[in-house]
């Protein structure tokens, strides 16, 4: 995950992490191509808000798998149950749904498991979540959909 200046607010690229962003903030996505996730990703948002580490996310999957979900970011070409970068909830605006909480982690995206199924584990470039936390969902390092 990268940062970059706004006009609309102050630079973020020197503040060096998620919890610095302030409303406004640009907050560019790039997530390189792998194996799980060919087409990789590169997006761009306008921060809301601070961001916050998680490893929990609240979920449903395409296959209809719904609770929690343990998340962590591996590298993009090392072993894929292995964290490498930290994982971030942070709210962003969406011209779609207001405010939303965009999940990113590191170059390798995302990898989710399932808690009823250990099993099942998904592969994500980022996820984008109806909801910005509450104060006690953080408490819990989790976010909901």
């Amino acid at each position: 995950m990268h940062k970059t200046p706004s006009s609309s607010g102050p630079s973020t690229a020197a503040e060096g992490s998620p919890e610095a962003l302030v409303d406004g903030s640009a907050l560019e996505v790039y997530v390189e191509p792998s194996a799980a996730l060919p087409d990789g990703a590169s997006l761009r948002y306008k921060a809301a808000g601070p961001g916050r580490k998680v490893d929990l996310v609240r979920y449903e999957s395409d296959d209809g798998e719904a609770g929690l979900w343990t998340v962590w970011s591996p590298a993009p070409k090392g072993p894929e149950d292995v964290p490498a970068s930290a994982v971030w909830a942070i709210p962003v605006h969406d011209s779609s749904a207001g405010v939303s909480v965009l999940v990113v982690g590191g170059t390798g995206g995302l990898r989710l498991r399932w808690h009823t199924d250990p099993q099942v584990v998904l592969a994500e470039p980022y996820l984008l979540l109806d909801e910005v936390p509450s104060e006690d969902s953080a408490s819990a390092d989790q976010v909901g959909d």
